[in-house]
């Protein structure tokens, strides 16, 4: 197990930068030329390059730019951890409300994960954040700038993202969260997505086409999102496969739309469930836009025999409206819920 030290301005050449021990004390009294200048160049130049079981420890001061593409490669299946640490506290997690950071000003070159596991550094790109293999990130943020700009940009084969309490920062109104092809999964747990433009018109802008997407959301705050949120997959017979999405407890804004296209296969469905604008009526949530039509809950038509929910002592039906697509061979069909 070795540790590899990344703050801006550091000198580090060969294996300078890089311990056999996690170290204490600050990256001050390290000294420049005992860490590397960025974290492409701490996995790329280190003369022992790092492998599973290692980690990299990035000051949470550390704030590193550049026009120039960046690449972080790991190694599969079980990734090194790249890490943002306490500049003053080398061993320590970050204490801070700093994240490390790492910007391509850019906006014709990507930032770019090949199976990586990160914690805590925030990525910032004027052109697309572009995801290859399998990456979990953890308390990670991802800044886009321009109106064609991707945050998580999950294209090709079989590629996977998996964030846990991140940040996802749309700062342009027609920027996109993020586009899934291939066979791609997108799973976020808790997080938000933040936007300084007062709105942003899409979150998904998918084309679900060489083997589709799949979808999870669960307790993620998704009111920045004012236009649709899944938007321009589904409505091609020929050209969309499987569309499996999942949203729970996921906060959103008022009148915001699910989906803009009607699903035209029978492997398409988008379930929502618990996700409102409104804490209070929450728990009865109920969205299905699936082949065949749509569902909802509906909380002014309900029979006075059922029991309410718990705590919003609320009663409702659910509301099943089809289209011409749906006949006796291809039914509209879909789990009833169990929210009590």
């Amino acid at each position: 197990m070795a540790y590899y030290r990344v703050k801006n301005g550091g000198t580090a050449t060969g294996d300078a930068g890089r311990s056999a021990t996690v170290g204490s004390g600050s990256f001050a009294t390290l000294g420049a030329a005992n860490y590397y200048n960025d974290i492409q160049d701490a996995i790329d130049n280190s003369t022992t390059s790092p492998v599973a079981g290692d980690t990299i420890q990035v000051s949470d001061l550390h704030a590193f730019t550049t026009t120039n593409i960046i690449t972080y490669t790991n190694v599969a299946p079980s990734p090194f951890f790249i890490v943002s640490v306490d500049d003053a506290n080398i061993d320590a997690a970050r204490t801070s409300g700093n994240r490390a950071s790492e910007i391509c000003t850019s906006t014709s070159n990507d930032i770019n994960f090949f199976n990586n596991f990160i914690s805590g550094v925030e990525f910032e790109s004027g052109d697309n954040i572009s995801f290859r293999d399998t990456n979990t990130v953890e308390d990670c943020k991802f800044t886009t700038l321009n109106s064609d700009d991707v945050a998580v940009y999950l294209a090709g084969a079989h590629n996977s993202a998996f964030l846990i309490n991140c940040e996802i920062a749309l700062n342009n109104t027609n920027a996109t969260g993020s586009v899934i092809t291939g066979g791609s999964l997108f799973d976020m747990r808790g997080g938000s997505v933040t936007t300084t433009t007062g709105g942003t018109n899409q979150f998904f802008n998918v084309s679900a086409d060489n083997g589709g997407a799949t979808i999870s959301m669960e307790g993620v705050d998704l009111s920045a999102v004012t236009g649709t949120i899944y938007r321009n997959s589904g409505g091609s017979q020929t050209q969309d496969d499987t569309i499996n999405i999942r949203f729970d407890m996921c906060k959103l804004a008022t009148g915001v739309a699910f989906a803009n296209e009607v699903f035209k296969n029978q492997f398409q469905r988008l379930i929502a469930t618990r996700c409102s604008d409104s804490s209070t009526a929450a728990e009865y949530q109920y969205h299905a836009h699936i082949y065949g039509g749509n569902v909802n809950d509906d909380d002014s038509i309900f029979r006075n025999e059922d029991e309410p929910f718990t705590e919003s002592n609320q009663k409702i039906s659910y509301e099943i409206v089809t289209n011409a697509d749906v006949s006796l061979g291809s039914p509209l069909w879909f789990d009833f819920p169990i929210l009590r």
